[in-house]
């Protein structure tokens, strides 16, 4: 049965079959086989049953008489050489292991000498399944070098896979490199340690050669991440080691950008000293600078570094706003007790007002229509209320008036009893924007913003106002 599966090739090779004594195995014996075919030689394919590797094994004969057959007598000296040199089969063997969770390829050549290693290569698997070993040994290698490794490594929720290698290296003076494994968002050990602000583990990784600018499924560095955290001296310590200050993550942005996000201004101020740039913008935000970024959040400390290092004052994002239209929008935590300041800040270093976003606002309608009386009050110290209509017709006025912002309306009327215009031209432009704003308050029956217009004396026929809003109040009333 075995004879008929291994065809008729061996027959007409002049080859013989033979049966091993004690085993399940078989080999066959024959004469050289040309045209591509095996040499003269054996080939044997064992398995024992229970428990023993299966092995395959191919060794032709490499003697001197059947090299003799097919060529003239080799020289005298390249006889002596080649029988000094060792044994003078060629072997390759297969063998799985006896579990099943290996497979050991072993080849031993023609030149290998008696006392060295033959070479080898072994494929493991771990016995949870998750990983795959690929070891080799060459015959050159001293038992005092490790030997060339490569592990494939998957996560217990198969959602990542990690690879190591490690390879041999000329010398004894050179460490080799390893490729760090990688969490679910491609975070490697140094990235970990600087998110979590382990000073000492990422000296450690350092000393041992780990890559700075290797990046995450973000496009984050772990310097990007140190200096989004605020971790000043892991920062510092990246500085000399990254290969560029101002690399963008996937979002465009730099690790000069995040800083300002988190008003960590101590790393600001570090980045700055090293070259940083403060023109790169980050597209996912609407190519905001940092300087825009930081008069956003309301970092008035980060804004005051940013424009002493050269900072653009006016520089436009994708609805051309400005870092001073980006302060006078609605404020957080960080700006509610300076956002004056730092209006005034940025005004002091040259802003302009008058600019205007996509929507025809400038700053002063922007810090209306969001109700930021402290920005309001600062524009109008800087310079008189402005009676610039934005795309949908409003002024300053009239946006405060629509969204029920008492206190900018009294600002802005503070404003314009303070500054009154000589010419009649402007003073009808007053009147009529006052009359609009009492208008968009009686819409919405906002009665303290109306008491607000008709208490303030600017108002164009104060009687004709006043008797509107009574019959308003009483109709709201009566509903």
């Amino acid at each position: 049965m075995m004879a008929a599966g291994l065809g008729p090739w061996w027959q007409q090779a002049g080859a013989t079959l033979a049966q091993d004594s004690g085993t399940s195995g078989v080999s066959i014996r024959g004469a050289s086989i040309k045209d591509g075919r095996m040499e003269s030689g054996t080939l044997s394919v064992s398995s024992g049953g229970d428990g023993v590797p299966l092995s395959i094994s191919i060794t032709p004969n490499g003697s001197r008489n059947s090299r003799r057959r097919h060529g003239a007598e080799p020289p005298a000296h390249s006889r002596s050489s080649r029988s000094a040199a060792g044994p003078t089969d060629r072997s390759v063997v297969m063998e799985q292991s006896p579990m099943g969770q290996s497979i050991a390829i072993t080849s031993a050549t023609r030149r290998q000498s008696a006392n060295s290693p033959p070479k080898k290569v072994v494929m493991e698997q771990s016995c949870t399944g998750q990983s795959l070993t690929a070891t080799s040994t060459a015959p050159s290698q001293s038992a005092s070098r490790p030997s060339p490794k490569v592990v494939m490594e998957q996560s217990c929720m198969g959602q990542s896979l990690a690879t190591t290698s490690t390879a041999l290296q000329p010398s004894a003076s050179r460490q080799p490199r390893r490729e760090v494994a990688v969490d679910e968002q491609g975070n490697t050990a140094l990235a970990r340690a600087c998110a979590r602000g382990d000073a000492e583990t990422v000296g450690a990784l350092l000393a041992a050669g780990a890559r700075v600018d290797t990046r995450n499924s973000d496009g984050e560095t772990a310097f990007i991440i140190a200096c989004e955290r605020g971790h000043y001296d892991i920062a510092r310590s990246l500085l000399d080691k990254t290969t560029d200050v101002n690399l963008q993550d996937n979002l465009g942005k730099t690790a000069l950008i995040t800083a300002c996000m988190n008003g960590h201004r101590s790393v600001v101020a570090l980045l700055l000293v090293h070259g940083a740039l403060t023109s790169p913008t980050a597209r996912a935000l609407g190519n905001w600078s940092a300087l825009a970024v930081a008069a956003f959040q309301g970092y008035r400390q980060i804004v005051q570094t940013l424009l002493e290092h050269g900072a653009e004052i006016d520089q436009k994002a994708d609805q051309n706003e400005t870092p001073l239209m980006q302060a006078c929008t609605q404020s957080g935590e960080a700006r509610r007790d300076c956002q004056g300041e730092l209006i005034k800040l940025l005004l002091d270093y040259g802003a302009d007002p008058a600019l205007v976003n996509s929507s025809g606002q400038n700053a002063l309608i922007i810090a209306a229509r969001d109700g930021q009386s402290d920005a309001v009050h600062a524009l109008l110290q800087h310079c008189p209320y402005s009676l610039h209509r934005d795309d949908s017709g409003d002024t300053a006025l009239v946006a405060a008036c629509k969204k029920g912002h008492h206190q900018v309306v009294e600002c802005i009327l503070a404003a314009q009893r303070r500054c009154q215009p000589c010419d009649p031209e402007t003073q009808h432009a007053l009147k009529d924007d006052c009359y609009q704003a009492f208008g968009e308050a009686v819409a919405l029956r906002d009665q303290l913003t109306v008491d607000i217009m008709l208490s303030s004396g600017l108002l164009p026929q104060q009687k004709s106002c006043e008797a509107v809003w009574e019959i308003v109040r009483k109709d709201a009333e009566f509903q």
